[in-house]
């Protein structure tokens, strides 16, 4: 009787890596929007509240 073990997961190290990048893409991108903030609730007229929830939804 013999078993194979097959090893096709990530390691550890893999794992940390992509989950950093993944925290580090989107959050960059949520981030990015505050450059934004100004100038679209000044063209629109709306506070930045409304913008926020926008972002947020």
């Amino acid at each position: 009787m013999t078993t194979q073990s097959s090893t096709t997961g990530l390691t550890v190290h893999q794992a940390l890596i992509y989950g950093g990048l993944m925290v580090t893409i989107s959050m960059g991108i949520r981030h990015g929007f505050g450059l934004f903030n100004f100038p679209i609730t000044s063209a629109n007229g709306r506070g930045r509240e409304t913008f926020a929830l926008t972002i947020a939804l």
